[in-house]
């Protein structure tokens, strides 16, 4: 394994993070031989037979007050490890966290153009969910991405937040697309009320929605809907959770 090769920090980035990790489990009052076991552990995941990352359920609900409900409910669905055989080993929300908490960049590609990140709650469930647990345990965000490789002779990479604002203008605030919308009846109203949901909810997780009229959106799609949530095509419009305000 690319752990055990006698070189340089420098040269070995994963032997220096699984040696530091050791040491801190060692700290923790761990064994030399399990803390190098849980070290090398380089894949988290759900538990065996189990999908999601939780946020969107709980971002939903609105039973949630602050970031550190949102990083419990991510590391509980992703905290698993998982052995280089594929298997599960064991639930292990410590070290979870402590990979968590030294990240300085989130990375999340996308190949097409079919959809995007207002497209479904999936996308800021993992990449959002991500964003928010290593603001709870930091207390600041990590530099976030998208990669667009939607044309591959043209490869762009983007912040979240200028990619959050390139859709939403292009979009949510563009008359074409809301009469576009309109136009297929239920399902476009439906498609509609999930866009304005999923804005709230990459709000909540990554704050990334300043500036962006939200609420021009929630009036286009029901001019008397005041802050109470009502039923769009049978989907719920909501409004900010907690009285939250975007704009």
């Amino acid at each position: 394994m690319v752990r055990d090769l006698e070189e340089s920090d420098e040269e070995n980035y994963v032997r220096k993070h699984v040696l530091s990790d050791t040491a801190w489990l060692k700290e923790q009052g761990e064994t030399q031989e399990s803390a190098w076991e849980r070290a090398s552990v380089r894949i988290f995941g759900d538990p065996a037979g189990v999908y999601g990352a939780g946020v969107a359920d709980l971002l939903e609900s609105k039973a949630w007050e602050t970031l550190d409900d949102l990083a419990a409910v991510y590391t509980r669905f992703s905290g698993t490890a998982y052995g280089g055989d594929g298997m599960a080993r064991a639930y292990d929300p410590e070290v979870f966290q402590h990979r968590m908490a030294g990240l300085d960049v989130t990375v999340k590609n996308e190949d097409t153009r079919e959809t995007h990140m207002f497209s479904s709650d999936d996308y800021n469930a993992y990449h959002g969910g991500m964003i928010a647990t290593v603001r709870a345990l930091t207390g600041k965000a990590p530099r976030s991405y998208t990669g667009d490789s939607s044309d591959r002779q043209r490869i762009v990479l983007r912040s979240v937040a200028e990619e959050a604002a390139r859709l939403f203008r292009g979009e949510a605030m563009n008359p074409k697309f809301i009469e576009g919308m309109k136009k297929h009846g239920y399902k476009g109203a439906s498609d509609l009320a999930n866009y304005l949901a999923h804005s709230y909810q990459w709000d909540a997780t990554s704050a990334v929605m300043k500036g962006l009229d939200v609420r021009g959106l929630r009036t286009q799609i029901c001019p008397r809907c005041g802050d109470a949530g009502v039923d769009a095509g049978g989907q719920s419009v909501g409004a900010p959770p907690h009285g939250r305000d975007l704009a």
